[in-house]
């Protein structure tokens, strides 16, 4: 019969204690590692969209552009040129105001063609909550801007 002490019972509440608070400390460790990255990757979105020397341009015109299946190794579908001062604007705002979001994997066949005044052109991924700058991989939230063309 193995009787123990309470020196023993203490010692096994104490490691108790500390391996919950090694636990602890680890998932909060993860929780700042992902929100510093989450930073890093919106401030880069933000760099990448300011070097292209774009910011707060005069937009003349957007194209929207459907294509039958993947944008740029498809037929085009549709093909309308809009020249609408309100939804320029807005637009502009968008690129602007640069609320960077995450896009997992989504997929579109509409691309926007944006004409600007100084004669730059960019190439613009058109989803239904975001515009996506680099084929994708750089979105800003755009609330419900897919059915501002339809």
């Amino acid at each position: 019969m193995i009787i123990c002490s309470s020196a023993d019972t203490m010692d096994q509440a104490n490691r108790y204690r500390a391996n919950i608070l090694i636990l602890i400390l680890l998932a909060a460790a993860l929780l700042c590692s992902a929100a510093v990255y989450r930073i890093y990757e919106v401030t880069q979105a933000q760099c990448a969209y300011l070097k292209l020397g774009l910011f707060d341009e005069e937009i003349l015109s957007v194209t929207l552009v459907e294509y039958e299946g993947e944008p740029f190794r498809s037929g085009i579908a549709y093909e309308k040129k809009y020249s609408d001062s309100l939804l320029l604007k807005w637009i502009k705002d968008v690129l602007n105001c640069q609320q960077a979001v995450t896009l997992a994997d989504r997929n579109t066949n509409r691309v926007l063609l944006i004409e600007y005044g100084n004669r730059e052109k960019l190439t613009v991924m058109l989803y239904e909550d975001a515009l996506g700058l680099e084929y994708g991989s750089i979105c800003f939230s755009a609330e419900d801007i897919g059915t501002m063309f339809e």
